[in-house]
Order: C-alpha cells, then sequence, then structure tokens
C-alpha cells in the first residue's frame, strides 16, 4: 500500500514515513502489547493531498505573514490554511487505500490473505468499527515527538466520518501552536503521519513516565489519572490524581488525590466526545486501586526495557483490562537526580499546586489571563495564571518568566513542553486565578510547587525597576548590623557553600543525614583548628562544614536518647571534639524533663565526652519544655531552639501527614512561643528556632517582637529573611524613639 500500512506491516526502516509515535505503538503491538488494533497513514498522504489541491503556495504565503509573538495572528493563519484544507478533494487512491484499512478492521489476522471480495462478505452485516484518529509528527529528532501539537479525533464511525478526521489532522499540523513551534525550531517541511486504531472506550486513563520529570529520578515512576478518556489529563483540562512509584521495592511513595471535576466521554448520540461532571463523591476518590497501579507499572517496566529509554506512555482502563495507546520516548533527561524537597513546606504559600520540572523559584508580576487571545497582553516580567495547562499558552512560553494554572498535571502536553524549555511551571492550584490577581509580585517555588508574596519592600523596588532581589541586595551591600542572628538550616553541604560570611553559624544540622562517621581514608592530611592530628575518621563532607564556618557556632540535632544509635552519635562527637573543633553544639530533641539531660551527661562522661567543653542544648518540641523552663535551664544548658514543625503539631494536634498552611499564626501557637522565649530569657538561655518551613515574613516579625536571639532558616529563604528582620528592629525601634519623645 503506498499511503497506508497495518501496525503488522510497520518497521524501523519506514521511521521516516510514520514518526516515532507510530513506529512505537506498531512495534509493542506486533510484541504482543495490549495495544489497540490499527494502522498507520504514511506522512506523504498530506504532502500529496497539499500537492493535488495546489495548496503549498497559498499556506506558504500564509506562514511567511503570520507573526508568531502574536496569537491572533496565529491562530488567524490556522483558520485560512483549515478553511483551505477541509475544501480540498483527496486522491483517489488515498481516500481508497484509506477506507479499504478502515473496512479491514474486522477481519481476523488468519483471514488477512483473503481478496476484498472475500473481507466484504465477512464484513457484511457488522457495523463499522469506532476508531481513534491521532497524529503522529514526524520530526529530525526521533526521541522528539512535538506533544499536544496536534489533533486527536476520537469516537469516529464510518469512512465519510473518517476522511472528514484526516483532513483535521492535516489541518493541525498547522494549529497555532504548530505554527509557532515548527517556526521557533525551523522546520519547513510537510512532515504528519496519522494512526488510526480501534477505540478503547475507558473508564480511566492517564499518562505514566517511567522517569520522574520533576527531579530526574530514574527510579521512580509517575502515574497520572483521571476518569473517561485520556484527553483531559493530556490537554491539562483537569488536575489528575498522581502516584509516584518506588521500581526499586515497587513501594508506593506518593498518593496525591486530585478533585476532579469533570471528564471526557464519547458522546454516543452525536458522535466524537463530550465533556460530563463528576459525582462529587467520585471526584474525591483515588482513580487507581493498587493493583491497578500494579499493573500498569509493570507493563511500563516492560516497555522500558525494550526500547531501553525512559517513556512517556498514555494508559487507559476499559472493562478492568489495561492497554496501552502510546509510548514514545521522554524529551528531556538527566542522569543526575535532584531531590525535590517536601511540598509541605512554606506555612505562608498564597496557594500550592505541583512543580512540573526542578526549575528551583521564580519572582514575577501577576498576569491573569482566561484565554490565549489575552497572550498579547502579556510582558516578559509577568508570571502568567490561566484556568488550564493548554497548549495554546505555548507562543508566549519563551517569553515569561513562569506559568501557573488551576488545572493540569505535570504529564500534560504543555508541562512536557515546559520542560523541554526550561520554563518554570506549577500545576493544578485549583484557585489559582481566585487567589492571584494581576499586578501581585509573587515567587513561584517550582520545587515545592508553593506560591508567595514578596516583601512589600521588594514589590516596591521591583515596580520601580530595581530587579527582583534589590532591596535585599542593598541591604547586604551596606553591612547594617542586626540585633537577630539569622543562622542556616543545613541539609546537605551545598547548603552551606560561600554562607560563612553571611550567615551567624548552622542553628541546625541532622545528625542523621550529615553525622556519619567513615572508616574510609583521611581527608587529605587536614588537620583541626587547634593543630591536631590528621582527621581519619570522620567524613570529608562532616569536616568541610565544620571547618568552613570555624568559630562560627554549628548546632547538629541528635537522635532521641533512647535511639539504639544515640550512643554511637556521642562517640562520633567525642572524636570530632578530639580533633579541636570547639565549635559545635549539640541539641537534644524530646526533652521534657531535667533528668533526661542528666543522662545524657553520665553517658558523655562515661566515653569520655566534656559537654562543657561545647555548647550543649535542647530542641524545643512539646509544651512540656516550654513549661519546664527552670528546671531545664538549671542543668547547664546553654540554648534551646523551638522545633518549627513539632511545636505547631503538638500544640494544635495535628497528624503528622496534615499540612501545616498558616498554623503558626493561631493564637495559641504564637503564644506558647512567646511565652517561651521569655521564660528561657529569664534563666539567660539563648532562644532560637529552626525548621525548613519558616518562610512566612509575618512570623519572623512576630519572634522578632518576642526578642528571640536567632532564628536558623533554608538557604533559599536566607537573604530575604534577614531582610524582614532588619526591616522589623528598625521599625521596634523607631517606635520606641517615638514613644519616648
Amino acid at each position: 500500500m503506498v499511503y497506508c500500512a497495518h501496525f503488522r506491516d510497520v518497521n524501523p526502516q519506514m521511521a521516516s514515513e510514520v514518526g516515532i509515535k507510530a513506529l512505537n505503538i506498531a512495534e509493542l503491538s506486533n510484541l504482543g502489547f495490549p495495544v489497540p488494533k490499527g494502522f498507520v497513514i504514511k506522512s506523504r498522504a498530506l504532502s500529496d493531498y497539499l500537492l493535488k489541491n495546489k495548496l503549498v503556495e497559498p499556506i506558504n504565503n500564509i506562514l511567511e505573514n503570520v507573526d508568531i509573538d502574536n496569537y491572533a495572528s496565529l491562530n488567524d493563519a490556522h483558520k485560512k490554511i483549515t478553511e483551505l484544507i477541509m475544501a480540498g478533494s483527496m486522491p483517489d487512491g488515498l481516500s481508497g487505500e484509506i477506507g479499504s484499512a478502515y473496512k479491514n478492521f474486522c477481519v481476523s489476522e488468519d483471514m488477512k490473505g483473503l481478496n476484498d471480495a472475500a473481507k466484504s462478505m465477512i464484513n457484511a452485516g457488522r457495523g463499522d468499527a469506532y476508531v481513534a484518529v491521532r497524529s503522529s509528527a514526524v520530526t529530525g529528532d526521533m526521541r522528539s515527538c512535538a506533544p499536544g501539537l496536534h489533533a486527536s479525533l476520537l469516537n469516529v464511525m464510518g469512512t465519510p466520518a473518517l476522511l472528514k478526521s484526516v483532513l483535521k489532522c492535516f489541518s493541525s499540523f498547522y494549529s497555532p501552536a504548530a505554527i509557532y513551534y515548527y517556526k521557533k525550531n525551523n522546520v519547513r517541511s510537510h512532515e504528519l503521519a496519522i494512526i488510526v486504531q480501534e477505540m478503547v472506550v475507558s473508564e480511566k486513563s492517564g499518562v505514566l513516565c517511567t522517569a520522574n520529570p520533576a527531579t530526574n529520578n530514574l527510579n521512580e515512576f509517575v502515574i497520572e489519572g483521571s476518569y473517561g478518556l485520556g484527553e483531559s489529563v493530556a490537554r491539562g483540562e483537569v488536575t489528575p490524581d498522581r502516584y509516584v512509584l518506588n521500581v526499586q521495592n515497587g513501594a508506593i511513595t506518593e498518593a496525591k488525590v486530585s478533585k476532579k471535576a469533570s471528564m471526557v466521554i464519547i458522546d454516543q448520540l452525536n458522535g466524537g466526545v463530550r465533556k460530563e461532571r463528576v459525582t462529587s463523591e467520585e471526584a474525591d476518590t483515588s482513580i487507581l486501586s493498587n493493583n491497578e497501579i500494579k499493573v500498569i507499572a509493570e507493563i511500563a517496566d516492560k516497555i522500558q526495557v525494550h526500547f531501553n529509554h525512559p517513556q512517556d506512555i498514555e494508559w487507559a482502563i476499559a472493562k478492568r483490562r489495561a492497554y496501552v495507546l502510546q509510548s514514545v520516548p521522554i524529551n528531556i533527561i538527566s542522569s543526575e537526580q535532584e531531590q525535590a524537597p517536601d511540598g509541605n513546606e512554606g506555612g505562608n504559600a498564597i496557594c500550592c499546586g505541583t512543580g512540573t520540572n526542578i526549575c528551583s523559584s521564580v519572582d514575577g508580576e501577576i498576569r491573569v489571563i482566561n484565554s490565549a487571545f489575552e497572550l498579547g497582553n502579556v510582558g516578559s516580567n509577568n508570571i502568567v495564571v490561566a484556568p488550564t495547562a493548554s497548549v495554546d499558552l505555548l507562543p508566549m512560553l519563551k517569553s515569561v518568566r513562569g506559568v501557573i494554572t488551576n488545572n493540569g498535571g505535570m504529564l500534560s502536553s504543555l508541562a512536557k513542553i515546559s520542560r523541554e524549555m526550561n520554563v518554570p511551571m506549577i500545576v493544578g492550584v485549583c484557585d489559582a486565578t481566585t487567589k492571584l490577581s494581576d499586578g501581585m509580585n509573587v515567587s513561584m517555588d517550582c520545587r515545592s510547587g508553593n506560591i508567595y508574596r514578596r516583601a512589600e519592600a521588594l514589590e516596591s523596588e521591583h515596580r520601580n525597576g530595581e530587579g527582583d532581589t534589590a532591596a535585599a541586595d542593598s541591604f547586604e551591600d551596606e553591612e547594617t548590623i542586626i540585633a537577630t542572628k539569622i543562622k542556616l538550616n543545613v541539609l546537605g553541604e551545598a547548603d552551606c557553600e560561600n554562607m560563612k560570611d553571611a550567615s551567624d553559624g548552622i542553628g541546625f544540622m541532622s545528625f542523621t543525614s550529615n553525622f556519619s562517621i567513615e572508616a574510609a581514608g583521611n581527608m587529605n592530611g587536614q588537620t583541626g583548628p587547634e593543630g591536631g592530628g590528621p582527621v581519619d575518621s570522620v567524613s570529608a563532607s562532616t569536616l568541610k562544614v565544620i571547618d568552613s564556618f570555624y568559630p562560627k557556632s554549628v548546632w547538629v540535632k541528635t537522635k532521641d536518647m533512647h535511639d539504639p544509635d544515640f550512643k554511637n552519635q556521642l562517640n562520633e562527637l567525642k572524636m570530632i571534639v578530639d580533633k579541636g573543633y570547639n565549635n559545635i553544639g549539640i541539641m537534644l530533641p524530646g526533652v521534657h524533663h531535667q533528668s533526661f539531660i542528666e543522662k545524657v551527661k553520665e553517658m558523655a562522661t562515661v566515653i569520655g565526652l566534656n559537654l562543657s567543653s561545647i555548647e550543649y542544648g535542647i530542641s524545643v518540641d512539646t509544651p512540656a519544655a516550654c513549661m519546664m523552663t527552670e528546671e531545664l535551664s538549671s542543668t547547664g544548658i546553654k540554648f534551646m531552639s523551638i522545633d518549627y514543625e513539632r511545636i505547631i503539631r503538638n500544640t494544635l494536634g495535628l497528624s503528622p501527614d496534615t499540612k501545616i498552611t498558616n498554623h503558626e499564626m493561631h493564637p495559641a501557637v504564637l503564644k506558647i512561643i512567646k511565652n517561651c522565649i521569655r521564660d528561657y530569657h529569664g534563666h539567660k538561655i539563648h532562644t532560637s528556632i529552626h525548621g525548613k518551613g519558616i518562610v512566612n515574613q509575618s512570623f519572623v516579625e512576630k519572634l522578632i517582637e518576642f526578642h528571640i536571639d536567632s532564628i536558623s532558616v533554608n538557604r533559599s529563604e536566607f537573604k530575604m529573611l534577614k531582610y524582614v528582620a532588619a526591616r522589623t528592629e528598625k521599625k521596634m525601634l523607631l517606635d520606641i524613639m517615638m514613644h519616648r519623645s
């Protein structure tokens, strides 16, 4: 056949005729994977159609005059080209081959050798098959398939309807997003194949990536799914449920259920598809069972092994059977893996969604749009907020700071393109268009999915054209001295690089993640600050942190005294102290009685660790530690540091899986922290607070008003919160001066 090829006849040599999407799905079908049967219309069909109808020159003229930075111009070009294509007539050979291939859908494989007359007799009395008509882009890079740029027509029945759907796919080669994408990438040839497959009327469907695209983790599968047909997930019209699967042990490490308000289903009356609302009960119910996740993941794993490359797979479940509708290579994947932080961090977030890539954070001014026709109002300094993650937004991706959408998942087509173009994007925020308004200056953190309001002073500077961090930068340039010490939370060596001079030390470092003793040779003969002997038993990364901050204090949090590993940690501390590092301080968690500290002293004495030679203090993580100030202060502690998250959870009775959202401003939390700081101050104890979620500027202002001595924050928030601390202290001083006058 000149124009069509059944899946069984497609081979790798036809890649330039059918595209990577069609090539892979045909190959999987021939290998016995659960792929709906079908055939491919080769890319020459489009080029021959344009030649027969003398459309090449008119279309080129339209494309030459289009302004790709103007959506109205792109859409106008698309409409004109669509009118030309839909008014043309198909070559007899093309329409004949498509009709013949379609009629043979009802003929089984063992009868494929029969002549057309015999096949017609078999088909007589049988209804036409319902099919899905999907585009398959042919690109120079066979690991690229231009996701979501071209049409997919579903629930198509009958030859006339099929031929019309093929023309619609031809027209979609010139969709506004496609014109923009191909002109930006300098693609001029007419290369688009079409897949015609038996229609799967799915009850649930979605997308699976065999590598986590948000973190570049090759050991995780990410599955997103919703009710009905998969178009709503791919087009970003719904926020799907998301599941993250650890490939090594098969454990489901994340299962996020979203409110799936609508679904796309087949329109049995009129053909095609239609939207339907989901019942409130189903909307909040997990789309997949554990067994369904396992089945889909096992199929995906076999596909990845076969292609020897991470895959983007579209799946569907119909009548309790799983199907594969697409499998293409993941466009961009790095061998380096980056661990995304817990999305719970950031108590003062205005709203929260899912980051689609590993871009860290970006600031900008909000511009809310309701359709792509409003893209002309978007500037280069804007963060665009839109209802859905539609590929219609593609023409402005490169010219904006970032994108936030109410609906959509990290595996939607626009999210995939945003990763390819390295554009920050947060999807599935739900209420972004209501909570964010034009002119707001915000910071979007793609790693956690949180959106924050920027400091008022920074907003003012930004409006005056001073840049995103001008106020904070100018503050540091002046080297203004503030009374409140701003320290660092350190979760890894990279968190403290080049931060020694700016910070007042390290206020929290997890013993379990950083202070492991490794008998792995010496650290190139490094010696301690007191000129001690070679360091031969402590990890290089551990001592690099301690040494780089010397003589500034580094507080490390141990495990609970009742933990079997606690004594080993004391031994490790002794080894560090014996090397001459006296800037170490230990923070003891779970303390609610003075006898706890006395027992720790006894254990330290037994192993020869002199606690008086270093700073030791407590992590205040229970209301009991807030009330036992006199008794605990009498044990010789030098500092106390409030565990931000635990004190909130234990004060308000929140479960471990409850997200902390502005709970720090609860009157009970503020009262217990205020009294705790006041009472420990009364006993001359240094007061501090630590926690990765300390980002709420109003909360930081309260801490300073309570006269806390130090605050330990993440590196990403350090500059901003130091600025907030300076601003608050100046305001307090002015208030005092005005009161006295």
